[in-house]
């Protein structure tokens, strides 16, 4: 499916896809880096939960 994704871009000319995956999730890191993507930066959230 996301090889598809990546192909039906393509075809309609897009220049560039974005994804954000956790640096924690190994394996969807390794299938995106297997289809050509590669960090760019990394982003740092806060939260806070309120009981």
């Amino acid at each position: 499916m996301l090889t598809q994704a990546l192909r039906y871009l393509k075809v309609n000319q897009l220049q560039k896809a974005n994804l954000m995956v956790l640096t924690t999730n190994k394996s969807a890191l390794s299938l995106y880096e297997s289809v050509g993507f590669c960090a760019d930066q990394e982003e740092i959230r806060y939260f806070t939960k309120f009981n």
